[in-house]
């Protein structure tokens, strides 16, 4: 008897997101500008920048790959993965779309021990993973405001190391047993 184990199909998936102020009872939510996700294990990656000024029907279109992807997937994986799943959510809520359902999810920031820092940048730095990109307020005013490819270029970037640097704390993690 032949007997394969199938390996759980695990989708990498980051967010780059800025704040949209909506007026009435202090409602604020984010609005999607950049989403990025690899399947753990192998190398291409999908990225969807998102350009708000597009019709729905567009975005959608950018977007059907990770939305595939999402529906796919045995696991989500991702650091501080709340903030991202709620911004997924409201991104396809904001679209008019049906809501996406939640698979199990791995959160490489909730599998930290207790007593040790949980940002992604002390433990990129800790683990020698990479380092996260970072932006000032004016590169992110340049790319998201200004719509300059090249500050555009370095949201796409972050996102994407984002992505491989979460990856790579995860197979840290299970190395460590803290999976």
């Amino acid at each position: 008897m032949n007997l394969v184990s199938k390996q759980p199909a695990i989708y990498g998936l980051d967010i780059e997101n800025r704040p949209l102020w909506y007026g009435g009872n202090d409602f604020v939510y984010d609005l999607i500008v950049c989403v990025s996700g690899k399947w753990v294990g192998e190398d291409e990656m999908y990225t969807a920048m998102i350009d708000w000024r597009q019709d729905n029907e567009t975005i959608l279109q950018i977007l059907s790959p990770i939305r595939e992807a999402i529906e796919n997937a045995d696991a989500l994986l991702g650091h501080n993965f709340r903030h991202d799943w709620k911004g997924m959510c409201a991104l396809y809520n904001h679209l008019a779309q049906p809501p996406l359902v939640k698979p199990r999810i791995i959160d490489t920031m909730r599998c930290i021990p207790s007593g040790m820092p949980r940002s992604m940048d002390f433990l990129a730095a800790k683990f020698d993973l990479g380092e996260k990109p970072h932006l000032t307020q004016h590169d992110w005013i340049e790319a998201l405001e200004r719509r300059d490819p090249m500050k555009l270029a370095l949201v796409k970037k972050r996102n994407r190391e984002d992505v491989l640097i979460t990856e790579r704390l995860y197979n840290k993690e299970r190395e460590l047993g803290w999976l």
